[in-house]
């Protein structure tokens, strides 16, 4: 009985070492806010289903997209549409970014993403904030269409008309 012991206890000795070596998932660090929407339109127009990584919010942020998500059940919550290409499908094209430093504040810098997705052309602002662990997404708001949104407006309270 207790070499049985001894060799469960050695095996899962073995075990702990091996997760323990295992590498954690790798957090998306943001270097360059501007080469960073570039490499996610590089892939959104690629087509398929490629969606960026969650970790690249502000806690602002990242707590309306947990807020949404909890008061949405297992429901579509408010954000029916891929944001980052103001629609539910397409293909993003002609892409051009531009940086627009925000005065007094190194931390804060917008990139104004302008593109068509189909025939519809797009005019996207990314808010970014610079945190310990880079840089993040604090907002996004769309200029174009009939209907303009804020991103952390719609997260929170829906569509406003």
């Amino acid at each position: 009985m207790t070499s049985k012991i001894a060799r469960l206890a050695a095996v899962l000795a073995m075990l702990a070492i091996a997760f323990g070596a295992l590498p954690a998932a790798a957090s998306t660090v943001i270097a360059d806010p501007a080469a960073f929407l570039q490499s996610v339109y590089a892939r959104l127009a690629k087509g398929g289903d490629y969606i960026p990584p969650e970790d690249i919010y502000t806690p602002r942020l990242a707590s309306l997209w947990a807020l949404e998500e909890r008061e949405a059940g297992k429901e579509v919550g408010r954000i029916d549409f891929l944001f980052w290409i103001d629609g539910q499908d397409g293909t993003p094209a002609d892409l051009h970014l531009r940086t627009v430093a925000v005065e007094g504040r190194a931390d804060r810098r917008i990139i104004v993403a302008t593109f068509k997705n189909g025939d519809q052309p797009e005019d996207l602002r990314f808010y970014f904030q610079r945190t310990p662990a880079g840089w993040k997404v604090d907002d996004v708001v769309s200029l174009k269409g009939a209907s303009p949104w804020t991103l952390s407006v719609i997260l929170k309270y829906g569509w406003v008309d």
